[in-house]
């Protein structure tokens, strides 16, 4: 069989399928993988191998053909999941490969009793190490070494163990050396020198075999490529800029996650004990550094979590808050939203209070909030510890228009500076427009006493005149005692029932303020319903709610908006597809639309989408090679369709879903969801996560080009 030409082996392995000669055929067939041979045969091969449902002779032919999403799926069919996982790292799909380890790990526990001639325990050393190689790519040294540290005292004294032991022994030698443990880096090297001689003489040679490199700020994987910090944090757009660095989103490539990644650069000198003077750039880092330090011991659902923070590179890793901040929206806001804000900021304040910290910036810039709209409370560049008993000599820090007057005045700052800051932005949120306009705030914070909010907006609730009056009080001693009493004053606002409405947007007072915060950080976010849209041209109707085709001037492009019946999404009925939307908006992006915001505060709920342009790709023109989807279109859809259901969502509607635009491929959200499923017709009909894989794979081309990949 070697002699024959290659012109004709697939015909060979169709025969021996034919002849229901099996063990001839794989023969040929791996022969195929490991040796030359066109692309046709190996695509015929594969074919006739899928067919028959020989995953594992069909998983290697895949890879050879560069179908590497093909050949992870053929992989993970023969329940071959180290190689599965080995593909999704070739793919860059290093979350999906740490996920096949782990789910390696748990499948066979971690039994030291187990049989060493048990498959099962070279497949859970080799997890152990290949999630070890991940965490140590992404920076997570430490748990990488804790890994190979376990797999390593699984001690098999087998031959074949010896060189997946070899290759943990190597690995642990570079983990331990990163985290500034040398000994027992030179302990593990002696004992790989046992066992693998033809290792370099000394830890020092080795070392530099192995290219141990500090990770760089930008490693960009092409001239086309984001640039990635830390290899791990893949740098999407510019977020906003001012006295505190520059603050990107960033795609988190070891979770699949958006987050907010805030640089700045060190000092020269300042990170070592002996610098000269601080400079400006120090002082400004030193409050980054702060900053980073604070927000580590503050874990609340009412604050902006920090993830990562890496001094020495001056880079701060922060969840990525989607929803914009309160800046964003159009003061007065409908008091039953301000009430449930004010609540929600008061519960990270009380945090941050019961740790000993001031915020001492508390402003609708540091309000931030979820596409839920969910608000939270960051920024704690200025804060500071209350036990240091802390003045401020060193100038204003801070927004003028919102600070208390002992922080003007340079006095003893206590808890009660927040309270005063946290009533300026209450006065704002009920009246459109600060309690002082300006310009100038300093007499105006140090003797001039606030007005009453019914008075600049008559109609409002009294409670809104008690909360500002009693937090504005120019004395720290005579606002609230404790944050339970500001609770129980918040509580006394309105729950239900619209506010009264001005025509003026907010005092010029207001807008001066806001231009001269230089430390602004935000994304200017789209503010649907509280914002103009241009031109709006009605797109269609479905059975629970309208779409239209706007214009966001404020970031200069077209946007969906979908809007739903009043009480409709945020009652009962809506809950489950409210589920649904908050989980497309997680995982929007590449292959999936992106949902920019969820605005449940307007009488009639509306969500806004990036507007795609481009064709649709249905089942009908799907058998034409030029409009059906490629392999690596289909790839990408697939990557998108695992997401949804691993985070326990289908999407429902594939067939008529999908667009292809000039340079990408996007999978609808506007207009569909758990509203459109038949289910309260006919139950039986729900969609399922096989109809979404199943209706994926009808748009696919009849015959792909792999020149369109």
């Amino acid at each position: 069989m070697t002699d024959t030409p290659l012109t004709d082996r697939s015909e060979w392995i169709r025969l021996r399928f034919d002849l229901r000669d099996i063990p001839g055929a794989r023969k040929l067939c791996a022969a195929l993988a490991a040796g030359p041979a066109t692309s046709e045969e190996r695509q015929c091969a594969a074919d006739l191998l899928e067919q028959r449902q020989m995953w594992e002779d069909a998983a290697p032919l895949r890879e050879a053909l560069g179908d590497l999403p093909r050949a992870r799926d053929d992989f993970r069919k023969a329940q071959l999941l180290l190689d599965a996982a080995r593909v999704s790292e070739l793919l860059g799909d290093h979350r999906d490969a740490s996920l096949v380890y782990e789910d390696i790990l748990a499948r066979h526990g971690d039994s030291h009793h187990s049989d060493p001639k048990d498959g099962s325990h070279s497949e859970r050393l080799r997890a152990r190490l290949g999630l070890a190689r991940i965490l140590r790519r992404f920076g997570k040294t430490e748990q990488a070494v804790r890994q190979l540290q376990q797999a390593r005292q699984q001690e098999v004294d087998l031959p074949g163990f010896r060189p997946v032991l070899a290759d943990i022994d190597r690995d642990l030698i570079v983990g331990l050396h990163a985290i500034g443990l040398p000994g027992a880096a030179c302990h593990v090297f002696a004992r790989l020198r046992k066992d693998a001689p033809d290792v370099p003489a000394t830890l020092d040679a080795f070392l530099l075999a192995q290219h141990i490199e500090q990770p760089a700020h930008h490693a960009a994987a092409g001239p086309d490529a984001p640039p990635v910090l830390l290899e791990r944090y893949a740098l999407l757009r510019l977020l906003g800029s001012g006295g505190m660095g520059r603050v990107y989103l960033a795609q988190d490539q070891l979770h699949g996650v958006q987050v907010a990644v805030k640089l700045m650069s060190p000092p020269q000198g300042a990170l070592r004990p002996s610098c000269p003077p601080p400079d400006a750039h120090q002082d400004s880092y030193q409050r980054f550094v702060r900053e980073a330090r604070v927000v580590q011991d503050l874990s609340h659902s009412a604050i902006v979590r920090l993830i990562e923070f890496h001094e020495t590179d001056g880079l701060m890793v922060l969840e990525y808050m989607a929803g914009g901040t309160l800046a964003d929206r159009v003061h007065p806001l409908p008091t039953p939203f301000a009430r449930r804000v004010l609540l929600q900021v008061l519960d990270g304040l009380r945090v941050a209070h019961r740790a000993g910290v001031i915020h001492r910036d508390i402003k609708p810039q540091n309000i931030f909030f979820t596409l839920a709209e969910e608000a939270k409370l960051g920024d704690f560049g200025v804060a500071h510890l209350q036990e240091l008993g802390a003045t401020q000599t060193a100038g204003f820090i801070g927004t003028l228009a919102y600070m208390s007057p002992e922080q003007i005045s340079g006095g003893r700052l206590t808890f009660a500076a927040d309270l005063y800051s946290l009533g300026v932005t209450a006065f704002q949120m009920a009246t459109g427009r600060l309690p002082f306009t300006g310009p100038d705030f300093v007499g105006q914070h140090l003797g001039e006493p606030a007005p009453r909010p019914s008075q600049v907006l008559p109609g409002l609730a009294p409670a809104w005149d008690d909360l500002c009056l009693r937090a504005l009080a120019k004395r720290p001693q005579d606002r609230f005692a404790d944050l339970e009493e500001v609770q129980r004053s918040i509580e006394a606002l309105p729950q239900h029932g619209p506010t009264a409405r001005v025509p003026a947007r907010r005092a010029s007072g207001a807008d001066e303020a806001d231009k001269g915060d230089a430390g602004n950080e935000k994304e200017p976010a789209s503010a649907p319903g509280r914002m103009r849209i241009d031109g709006e041209v009605s797109l269609l109707h479905t059975p629970h709610s309208t779409l239209a085709l706007g214009n966001d001037p404020g970031l200069g492009r077209p946007v969906i908006v979908e809007r739903f019946p009043a009480g409709l999404l945020p009652g009962e009925a809506g809950a489950r597809h409210l589920r649904w939307l908050r989980v497309m908006a997680r995982h929007g992006g590449p292959g999936l639309q992106r949902v920019l915001r969820i605005d449940l505060s307007l009488p009639e709920a509306q969500v806004v989408y990036e507007a795609p342009m481009g064709a649709a790709v249905t089942q009908k023109n799907a058998s034409d090679d030029d409009h059906g989807l490629t392999f690596r279109e289909e790839a990408l859809l697939r990557r998108v369709l695992l997401g949804l259901h691993e985070d326990g969502e289908v999407h429902g509607d594939v067939l008529t879903s999908v667009v292809r635009e000039e340079a990408r491929l996007l999978l609808l959200v506007s207009g569909k969801g758990p509203l459109s499923f038949p289910e309260a017709r006919v139950p039986e009909t729900t969609p399922t996560a096989a109809d979404d894989l199943a209706a994926l794979a009808l748009l696919c081309s009849e015959r792909r080009d792999h020149t369109r990949r």
